[in-house]
């Protein structure tokens, strides 16, 4: 979560989501995809279809709100940091109050049509200060304001959430505008008591069926799974019921490990009981261990730390679906890369990963041979992973499957020391004549 006003004060309490992007397409038809619009219009008591068309007018794009896949769309491709910074101009200049700063306002239009100014009504100040009525963003505020009496679906109570915009006398429509937000704040209390209801009935559930099938609890076993990562329909089921939230919270924990890393020296174990802890503590399931784990100890590190922290992800990984979720990350590091730099690095990278995860034991042949050829496929429940980067990863990784096709396991025991790395990563290795011809002899 961050806070409303962009600072980083930690005792302030007005939050909000933080933006979560992703592009899709390719060519004239990319677009960049905000799918927690309507949370954070939510939080920040505005309309989604509001904060969409902010971003059309900041980026001078074609951008929409899907009401029923509950997105914001806009056209062209936009880095996330851009578009968060674009979202607290928009708050600077239509949510917080210009005399106190807080974000407890309400939008009103004072006049008609055309000539209407648009102002900021703040219950925690009580001033009526101006927006900037200077932006393009003030005529969709004054349409969206005129077309709300007359509308059907505000008639029918279905009002969007986050609206606040009130039309002219505020004693009146402004009352009225308080009163259905106050009725909509009701709601979602309800709402959110009853989820969280739900998640401690699940994490009470799954904490009996663990002590069922272990009367040792030993704080220093990881080898043990779980119902769900050894159930590859509940794993796929459960992947796919995964929300934003979840996401965030996966992102959150990896912070967390990265920042005990970068604290100190923490084993392998510690790390992977800090993992389990915050796996809990978050609701997540196990298998997001593997996750957490990845992009917080593994996929920002140099090759040559690449297994500093692998052995505790080896404790996550125990079956072939947690090791399809180590190739799905491997995937997603290329696809999340910021620059076309960065993302070639990243793919050039994928072998000396995939070397390590097998080498200690994260990742088993047969897994990498069947992912590597198409007979499985990796969820993506974080991010979308495009086609063109899903082949590209695979490419790169057809030196370490060649590897694993010519070399059994005797010889790889036999040979293990004599080996070259040019001969796994490159080109094989040539045997010059001088040594050939000691060997006939």
């Amino acid at each position: 979560m961050l806070n409303i006003n962009g600072s980083d004060d930690p005792s302030y309490r007005y939050k909000m989501p933080k933006l979560v992007g992703k592009i899709e397409g390719r060519g004239n038809g990319i677009k960049t995809v905000i799918v927690n619009a309507s949370d954070i219009a939510q939080s920040l008591a505005r309309s989604s279809n509001q904060v969409t068309k902010f971003f059309g007018c900041e980026f001078g794009a074609m951008s929409r709100y899907e009401e029923k896949a509950d997105r914001a769309v806009i056209n062209g491709a936009f880095e996330t940091k851009d578009l968060q910074e674009a979202l607290f101009k928009y708050i600077e200049k239509f949510v917080l109050c210009p005399s106190c700063g807080n974000p407890e306002t309400v939008q009103e239009v004072k006049g008609k049509k055309k000539s209407g100014l648009i102002m900021l009504n703040c219950g925690a100040c009580g001033a009526i200060s101006e927006a900037d009525n200077a932006h393009k963003l003030c005529n969709a505020i004054l349409k969206e304001a005129l077309e709300l009496p007359s509308s059907k679906k505000s008639k029918k109570g279905k009002k969007k959430e986050g609206d606040q915009i009130s039309t002219g006398d505020a004693s009146t429509d402004g009352g009225a505008s308080e009163e259905k937000s106050a009725k909509k704040s009701k709601k979602d209390k309800k709402e959110k008591k009853e989820k969280k209801e739900k998640k401690e009935k699940k994490e009470k559930k799954e904490k009996k069926e663990k002590k069922k099938k272990s009367k040792v609890e030993d704080e220093d076993d990881f080898s043990s799974d779980d119902d769900e990562t050894n159930n590859i329909s509940a794993i796929i089921k459960s992947a796919e019921n995964m929300s934003i939230q979840d996401v965030m919270a996966i992102d959150e924990c990896s912070s967390a490990v990265r920042a005990l890393i970068g604290a100190g020296t923490p084993t392998n174990d510690e790390v992977a009981k800090k993992v389990l802890e915050l796996v809990g503590e978050k609701g997540l399931r196990k298998i997001d261990g593997v996750a957490i784990l990845f992009f917080g100890a593994v996929s920002d590190q140099p090759p040559s730390k690449l297994s500093a922290y692998l052995e505790a992800l080896a404790l996550f990984c125990q079956d072939a679906v947690s090791q399809r979720e180590v190739l799905a990350c491997v995937e997603e590091t290329v696809e999340l890369a910021e620059t076309e730099v960065k993302k070639t690095t990243a793919i050039k990278i994928v072998p000396l990963i995939i070397k390590a995860l097998y080498d200690e034991d994260c990742l088993d042949e047969d897994v990498i041979k069947k992912w590597h050829s198409g007979a499985v496929d990796c969820l993506h429940p974080r991010t979308v992973v495009s086609d063109e980067t899903i082949k590209a990863v695979k490419a790169s990784a057809t030196p370490i499957v060649a590897w694993l096709d010519t070399v059994d396991s005797e010889e790889e025991e036999d040979d293990e020391d004599n080996m070259d790395p040019t001969s796994v990563f490159g080109a094989p290795m040539k045997q010059d004549d001088s040594e050939s011809d000691t060997d006939s002899d």
